[in-house]
């Protein structure tokens, strides 16, 4: 059984950074630049990353494939199966040369217990498959990140997330039962209700940012000066529910000032 399988690339609207604070806001949408796999019944488990070639069969994963490869092997502990699966991710969500910063990560995670639950045949909520998702992305980050990336990967749209992620490591997390990772809920989600001719024009950068860095930073900032932290970290959550209030009620002026 052949399964095809996609999931949203993302972008903040609102909200980065200070989301990282536990039950702080962030606005988070799932675009329609995908990434998209092809997963199929194998011997063992195998990913390809099919744009460059690059592929993941067992041992330690290559940089381009540790968030899939950690994602697929906690789907597989999830369903209780050794039954192996073949993914192949077919496109990125890049340009050639670089990354673009849309969440392909995020994305990869997603698709790879959807892909490893769909070949076994476990049926799998969205909340659980978030859930896996998350603790193997968060896992590979070293345990940051907010979850929010994930969020817009596996459910798309306009979101309001707050991250209520309760593990304190990656080794409390990864030694917890695969069911009862997908069972934690570790995110506060709510559909924005967005006026149905909303468009979102994204303009890139030219050169990529490093995400981990940058929440490494914030981090930083927010043990070495907590007040100034919360203030500043007020302010951007502040932002992120006007700019909610403002798409809900299709108040074009407001959004723009938010």
């Amino acid at each position: 059984m052949t399964v095809r399988l996609e999931a949203c690339g993302k972008v903040f609207l609102a909200g980065e950074y200070a989301v990282l604070d536990a039950g702080r806001p962030a606005l988070v949408v799932g675009i329609d630049r995908k990434l998209h796999a092809i997963a199929d019944p194998s011997p063992g488990l195998h990913i390809l990353h099919s744009p460059t070639g690059v592929a993941w069969d067992s041992g330690r994963a290559p940089p381009e494939l540790r968030f899939a490869a950690r994602a697929a092997e906690l789907a597989r502990a999830f369903c209780a199966t050794s039954a192996g699966v073949r993914i192949v991710f077919e496109d990125d969500l890049g340009v050639p040369g670089r990354k673009l910063g849309l969440g392909g990560s995020a994305a990869a995670c997603v698709l790879a217990v959807r892909a490893v639950c769909a070949v076994v045949g476990r049926k799998t909520a969205d909340a659980e498959v978030l859930s896996l998702a998350l603790a193997a992305h968060w896992a590979e980050q070293d345990g940051s990140g907010s979850g929010a990336d994930v969020a817009a990967a596996a459910l798309g749209g306009v979101l309001e997330v707050r991250s209520r992620i309760p593990w304190r490591s990656v080794e409390e997390v990864m030694a917890m039962p695969a069911a009862q990772i997908a069972s934690s809920r570790p995110l506060e989600i709510r559909r924005v209700r967005v006026p149905p001719d909303l468009r979102l024009l994204l303009a890139d950068a030219g050169a990529p940012a490093n995400t981990r860095s940058l929440v490494r930073d914030a981090r930083r900032f927010a043990e070495g000066d907590p007040g100034r932290w919360a203030k500043r970290a007020g302010e951007i959550s502040a932002a992120a529910e006007q700019l909610r209030d403002a798409l809900e009620s299709g108040d074009a002026g407001s959004a723009r000032r938010s």
